[in-house]
């Protein structure tokens, strides 16, 4: 668990506020309370090998960076014996969080595991043997076979190793101190991270608006059921598959029931199930944060998706990247173009 930065380089940005701690390449998430940590960093890697590094976890609700003192001890215990400890300069974060805290991985990883932390003298320790549950996620199990599982499950099953998908997370909401580590297969060294978790931050409660804008289907104005969420356009997904079915940047949409997931399967067409292109009645609603997994072509993709009157929103602009689906924007008139002739472009 060799490390060679105090705290790796995880940013906090908040309102007015942005602290880089240790290394000048930011790691931005889109809340501007979250963190996003790189733990596999090295002194030798150049500015623009930092930047392309992998992102390990991320972090919700933080308020500041944390400076642990030198000395500090982070210990796992198994019962009476001291198993493994990182010192406060292995840390790739340090921070101060209010509650609740959610704690994901964005990568895919053999261990993910999160401890809440006992103080005794200037050492925490935790017991190895009582990681934290996880909120929410899915795991393959190697064993005789492979299987894919939802992580509150895992202990139903008999296996070899864990393979932790990301987006799985774990849910802080007591006051205290946490540690959590994040490591790939076959690899010696982690990404970990210290939290205090303070008093409970306000309660923000999310809002869907219905979408203003006009909106074209390869030149013809098309009405959405759509939503505005925190500045972003989200469209009923099987709407989209729906509109661009017969073009070739068609896709299909299935539910895998077993797994608990959403299928989404390159040029094939779609097939109709009810209630595409309904119109909605408005009105502002409260979206809820989908936990699905969300499969492309057989490979997890990290999509955000909300869930709003049992129906699934996806931000339109992460399903035309998938897909390579044109958007346009046209401030002057208030248009969005969803365009299957072209190919998709960054704003």
């Amino acid at each position: 668990m060799r490390r060679l930065f105090t705290a790796g380089t995880a940013v906090l940005a908040a309102v007015g506020l942005l602290i880089s701690v240790a290394v000048s390449t930011p790691v931005f998430a889109a809340d501007a309370r979250t963190v996003q940590v790189k733990g596999y960093l090295w002194e030798e890697m150049t500015a623009e090998d930092m930047a392309a590094a992998r992102t390990q976890l991320e972090i919700s609700n933080v308020t500041a960076a944390l400076d642990l003192k030198e000395g500090t001890k982070i210990v796992g215990m198994s019962g009476a014996e001291a198993i493994l400890a990182s010192n406060a300069s292995d840390m790739d974060g340090a921070y101060i969080a209010d509650s609740p805290v959610t704690i994901k991985n964005i990568d895919a990883g053999s261990i993910f595991e999160v401890y809440k932390l006992k103080i005794d003298g200037n050492e925490y320790k935790y017991d190895l043997h009582e990681a934290l549950p996880f909120t929410s996620g899915k795991v393959e199990l190697y064993g005789a076979d492979v299987i894919t599982v939802d992580v509150s499950e895992m202990s139903n099953y008999s296996y070899d190793e864990p393979y932790y998908l990301n987006g799985c997370t774990v849910s802080l909401t007591e006051p205290g101190d946490y540690y959590a580590i994040f490591r790939y297969p076959a690899e010696a060294d982690a990404a970990e991270v210290f939290i205090t978790v303070e008093g409970k931050a306000d309660a923000a409660v999310l809002k869907a608006s219905p979408t203003a804008s006009k909106v074209l289907v390869n030149g013809t104005v098309t009405s959405f059921d759509a939503y505005t969420i925190e500045g972003n356009n989200y469209f009923k997904l099987r709407d989209l598959a729906y509109v661009v079915s017969g073009s070739g940047k068609q896709f299909e949409v299935t539910w895998d029931g077993e797994r608990k997931a959403i299928n989404l399967i390159s040029n094939k067409a779609y097939t109709t199930v009810g209630g595409e292109m309904a119109i909605g009645d408005g009105k502002e609603k409260t979206p809820v944060v989908n936990t699905s997994m969300i499969y492309k072509d057989g490979a997890v993709v990290p999509l955000t998706a909300y869930t709003i009157n049992e129906n699934n929103y996806f931000k339109l602009r992460d399903i035309a990247q998938a897909f390579d689906i044109g958007v346009t924007w046209d401030g002057a008139t208030n248009t969005v173009g969803i365009d299957t002739t072209i190919s998709y472009v960054a704003p």
